[in-house]
């Protein structure tokens, strides 16, 4: 079996038990059955979070997100965090690296590629990719990776491992009676009828089938940033 990583977000749902929780191992631990707590080599966690939920919050609402959500992600990498593990440059140079991406929040994208890349993204997210200015669109996805697969979801994890996502394409329409100075077409979402791979499936052939020295990654929202930016400095 592979070497296992997961990596979660900002623990500001109201399912999150308790702070800085890693909401992504635990819910592969109860969808997989041949999957055990003592497979997850690493587990992380987002200290950002919401004054709701935590009894000392760091809020990531401010003018300039990224800055915030990538101080963190590259604190982390760097191994400066007090409590997450950050890793040596080059470390991951020789290792074959597999990655899923479930509602990416991120712009740093390793010099080396992964050997494997998924992306699953929502096209009903409202969270925007660390801020409304930066790009967060399937075709700036595809520039990552080929195997993107835009479905009909939000942004909570539980949207991305249902057994058959729905994929979505985007389609244009010419509106009624628009006014000369107004839109001409309106844009929408409509099912394909295909559906992407299931995550869990394709995590429980990985762990069947991967050798013991390869190494995959799970990550949501705000944790692919810290997983991006662990590979960045990991594969270099």
């Amino acid at each position: 079996m592979p070497e296992i990583w997961t990596l979660s977000g900002i623990n500001n749902q109201p399912f999150a038990n308790g702070p800085f929780v890693d909401y992504v191992g635990e819910a592969l631990l109860n969808g997989l059955d041949s999957l055990k707590p003592k497979h997850l080599a690493r587990r992380y966690a987002s200290r950002l979070g919401s004054r709701q939920y935590y009894p000392e919050p760091k809020n990531v609402v401010c003018l300039h997100p990224e800055r915030k959500l990538d101080g963190e992600a590259h604190a982390i990498a760097l191994g400066l965090h007090e409590v997450l593990p950050g890793i040596r440059k080059n470390e991951m140079a020789d290792r074959k690296v597999h990655v899923i991406l479930l509602a990416p929040k991120t712009n740093m994208y390793p010099h080396h590629k992964p050997q494997t890349m998924e992306i699953y993204w929502g096209t009903y997210d409202a969270v925007p990719n660390q801020g409304i200015f930066k790009p967060d669109s399937l075709k700036f996805w595809r520039t990552w990776t080929p195997m993107v697969y835009p479905l009909k979801a939000e942004h909570a994890l539980g949207d991305y491992l249902v057994a058959k996502p729905q994929i979505v394409k985007r389609v244009r329409r010419r509106r009624p009676n628009h006014k000369p100075t107004g839109p001409r077409y309106t844009y929408s979402w409509k099912p394909t009828g295909e559906v992407a791979p299931s995550v869990l499936q394709t995590l429980d052939h990985w762990l069947k089938t991967l050798p013991e020295d390869d190494l995959v990654i799970v990550a949501h929202s705000q944790g692919t940033n810290i997983a991006m930016h662990l590979l960045a400095r990991g594969m270099g």
